[in-house]
């Protein structure tokens, strides 16, 4: 500290670009190989593989892409490439600078001072929220960041998290908590999922989507890849203004799964002795015996079709899964047997693709009736007894 105000007035800011300095002008007898770290020449110590790394990074005096690197050490000189990955994870020198691309924290002269209106912001931020993606705060304060040459969000998180404070926790890129917080509960799903059982009963996409991306600052294909895996979220209506419901909000547990799937099952089975292996999902919204849902929730079809989607107990047949089959002892075990089938009972084994389409559609198999891929390949596959014959389609 002897010579901290020297330094200051000769523009080093910290310790980091000492050391940089150190290592490109000082004696060739001083080895500068990890920082804070300086040995004589003469000292006997091994250099281990992220330091290796670290002084490829060093010589390229760039950041680099991990392309680059896994071509030095893994084709030119053996190594692992789960070295590499483990390296690169678990030494916090290393900075993404983007996506694919590493520096080294020394490449950049900031200190904490240079952060304190970073964490002021988000520690503002944190104060509506328990969690946030980095992104929200370098949005919101990008042109700052871009005049501390930080451009972008996973360089931000990577150099603050080295100067983390009590208030605020970097549990995993891209999230930032409140000290304290509980990190099994800061999934982005486990959000999405609070956020939509504390709005209470149906709640509409562009609802949770603005949520998620103002408030949180996810990204648009992160509600998608929730409601994806989430056990406790269901449609209500579907559709690019659908709504949404979380299970605790209508009720629904095993005893009424069982009372639907029995309602389900008996028309399944009135079907079946009439000749017809399948039914629809409007039929079972009119049918007696639905299980009566909390909170005055009227049953839907698109909610209807969710829960048996979800329960896995009956198979689904089309794009909107409207179309509904027994999964044990059914003569429809695959898309395409549901059109053969349709083209066997109701038009005699053949029929111009014009008609099966207007049937098809009629049957909400697909919005306009269009064969959907998987029966496609199985046509071009020859699997099962459809067959496209010029511009109708055949049984054989």
């Amino acid at each position: 500290m002897q010579f901290e105000e020297a330094l200051n007035q000769s523009n080093v800011p910290n310790e980091y670009a000492l050391y940089t300095l150190l290592r490109k002008h000082a004696s060739s007898t001083l080895q500068l190989r990890k920082f804070p770290h300086i040995w004589h020449e003469k000292d006997s110590f091994q250099i281990n593989n992220s330091e290796m790394i670290k002084s490829y990074i060093r010589e390229m005096n760039r950041p680099v892409t991990r392309e680059e690197i896994v071509q030095e050490f893994v084709e030119r000189r053996g190594w692992k490439k789960f070295t590499i990955e483990y390296n690169l994870s678990s030494d916090t020198d290393y900075v993404r600078v983007d996506y694919g691309i590493v520096a080294l924290r020394e490449f950049y002269f900031l200190g904490r001072d240079d952060f304190n209106k970073l964490f002021n912001k988000l520690s503002i931020l944190l104060e509506s929220r328990p969690i946030i993606h980095i992104k929200l705060l370098f949005e919101e304060m990008k042109e700052y960041c871009k005049s501390l040459d930080i451009q972008s969000d996973s360089l931000l998180y990577d150099l603050m998290q080295a100067y983390t404070d009590t208030e605020t926790k970097f549990i995993r890129y891209p999230f930032v908590v409140r000290a304290g917080q509980e990190i099994e509960d800061v999934s982005m799903q486990n959000l999405t999922e609070q956020y939509i059982l504390e709005q209470g009963l149906e709640v509409p996409r562009e609802q949770v989507w603005q949520w998620l991306t103002d408030e949180l600052g996810a990204r648009q294909e992160t509600l998608d890849g929730v409601l994806f895996n989430s056990k406790n979220i269901y449609y209500y209506t579907r559709g690019q203004y659908g709504e949404y419901i979380h299970r605790d909000n209508f009720g629904w547990d095993d005893a009424k799964e069982q009372q639907l799937m029995n309602t389900v099952s008996h028309k399944l089975q009135e079907a079946y002795i009439k000749g017809q292996p399948y039914i629809l999902a409007e039929q079972i919204l009119i049918a007696d015996g639905l299980p009566t849902l909390e909170n005055d929730v009227e049953w839907t079809e698109d909610l209807i079709i969710d829960v048996l989607k979800k329960g896995k107990k009956v198979g689904l047949i089309g794009s909107y899964d409207s179309i509904i089959i027994s999964i044990e002892d059914s003569v429809i075990q695959r898309e395409s047997d549901f059109v053969a089938y349709i083209l066997d009972k109701e038009f005699d084994g053949q029929a111009p693709a014009r008609d099966l389409h207007r049937r098809l559609a009629e049957l909400r198999y697909s919005q306009d009736g269009q064969l959907l891929y998987n029966t496609l390949t199985d046509i071009e596959n020859e699997v099962g007894r459809l067959r496209k014959d010029g511009d109708k389609y055949i049984l054989i």
